[in-house]
């Protein structure tokens, strides 16, 4: 049989199960359809707030001795990898000297050519546990979303079930219409969140918040 042929023959296969699976069971498999399409939505969004945001802090030039400590853990990290050991004496005064060099200036991240900084932060599977992480990282308050924890986790857990192709997985309406109203729900209280954020400075030291611009 030649390559042409094969070729054929499969997209025949694969046609013809595609259409048997939607006249079996059409409407399951919309909904299977519609947990990625929720869970793309809600990395989308977080994507977009996190570069955001991110913009707005280097707008405001903030100085590293006036910066709240997470914000400015997560800002040395984004640099120099603080994940990494360093067990010999001379990679420990490196990153001693390259602290010391950045906090002569102002705060200013780097989100990288392809927004690498936060594709770090939400690691393509934004749970509750990254959320929390991202939240911490930027010095925001999440108790005000820690209600949705257990829903968004179902979320992610169907998602990735089915994005790699585990059939066994079922969802129904009920669960969809949840999943919906939780991801409107949450994005607007991190709205809210933010906004609160930026009037109360909370990206800055707790002692000296009126040094902030």
């Amino acid at each position: 049989m030649v390559k042409s042929e094969i070729i054929d023959k499969l997209v025949e296969r694969l046609a013809s199960q595609a259409y048997n699976i939607t006249k079996r069971d059409e409407t399951k498999y919309f909904y299977r359809l519609g947990v990625v399409s929720i869970y793309a939505i809600w990395e989308g969004f977080m994507h977009n707030f996190l570069e955001s945001y991110i913009k707005y802090i280097n707008s405001l030039e903030l100085e590293i001795t006036n910066t709240n400590v997470n914000m400015l853990t997560f800002y040395f990290d984004s640099y120099l990898d603080m994940k990494s050991p360093r067990v010999q004496h001379n990679t420990k005064k490196e990153l001693t000297k390259n602290i010391l060099h950045m906090s002569k200036n102002k705060l200013l991240f780097d989100l990288g050519k392809d927004k690498d900084l936060v594709n770090k932060l939400l690691k393509s599977n934004v749970n509750y546990k990254i959320l929390e992480n991202i939240f911490l990282c930027l010095s925001l308050d999440i108790s005000s979303v820690a209600a949705y924890q257990d829903l968004l986790n179902k979320l992610l857990n169907f998602r990735n079930k089915i994005s790699h192709g585990e059939n066994a997985i079922v969802v129904n309406k009920e669960e969809v219409s949840s999943f919906i109203e939780m991801i409107e729900n949450i994005m607007l209280d991190i709205v809210i969140i933010v906004e609160n954020a930026v009037e109360s400075k909370s990206y800055c030291e707790d002692q000296v918040p009126v040094i902030c611009s």
